[in-house]
């Protein structure tokens, strides 16, 4: 026998109209941000001779700060050399690689800092002269540009 509903919106159990019982609360902050994209830095000849190692290591930080859900790994060749290092996002449950995942030329804060926001949907505070600070020891790592 199934349970017979109104339309009055009361809870037959309490005396309470459903509109008003209380939400319940949100779960912390890493777990309302779902897992949306995975970073893979190139780390093959071309990219790892440009510095991709301190690229990989600068976008984790850059992750860190904004608190996601987002991996970063390295990855063998995407075959973008000639604009190295570049990085893709790989979108969870998926294996496809799509061009407009694509970063290309990641020799800057700010060109990591475009990777991380297009990965977790945040941007990270580069204004923050501490953040600038303690990732100028990687950017000034970076073999020189040919």
């Amino acid at each position: 026998m199934y349970p017979i509903y109104d339309r009055s919106g009361v809870d037959d159990d309490e005396d309470t109209p459903l509109y008003q019982t209380k939400a319940p609360k949100p779960a912390s902050k890493s777990a309302q941000r779902p897992k949306t994209s995975d970073i893979h830095v190139c780390h093959a000849g071309t990219c790892l001779s440009r510095g991709a190692e301190a690229v990989a290591t600068e976008i984790e930080e850059l992750v860190k700060e904004v608190d996601a859900n987002c991996a970063v790994r390295t990855s063998g060749c995407l075959g973008y050399c000639n604009v190295a290092p570049n990085a893709v996002l790989v979108e969870q449950g998926t294996r496809r690689l799509l061009e407009s995942n694509m970063h290309i030329r990641i020799n800057s804060l700010e060109a990591s800092a475009k990777v991380v926001a297009h990965a977790t949907g945040m941007k990270p505070a580069l204004d923050d002269p501490g953040t600038r600070e303690r990732l100028a020891g990687l950017r000034a790592a970076r073999a020189r540009q040919h």
